[in-house]
């Protein structure tokens, strides 16, 4: 499962990842979710658009992010100890 994160480019949106053909969208603290959807489903063609709510890994992710001076795709890869997600991303 690679995945590749970007700049979030609409206003309410934290983060995005690429994962497995999908982009997983993380919200910033205090949007506006239906405002958000409406403006990716603008701004991009969707298929498919669903909520989760954060795994524990999310939110181990983000605290260990906060603290520590490492990255989000080194520390889900020894999560579940994946050397091909330890290889520096192109």
């Amino acid at each position: 499962m690679a995945a590749t994160t970007a700049e979030p480019g609409v206003p309410g949106v934290r983060s995005v990842r690429r994962v497995d053909g999908a982009h997983e969208v993380s919200l910033a603290e205090g949007s506006d979710p239906a405002a958000v959807i409406h403006r990716l489903a603008g701004a991009v063609p969707a298929a498919r658009i669903e909520m989760r709510r954060p795994s524990l890994e999310d939110v181990f992710i983000e605290t260990v992010q906060d603290t520590e001076e490492v990255d989000a795709r080194t520390l889900r890869a020894s999560l579940r100890d994946d050397p091909e997600l330890l290889e520096p991303s192109p």
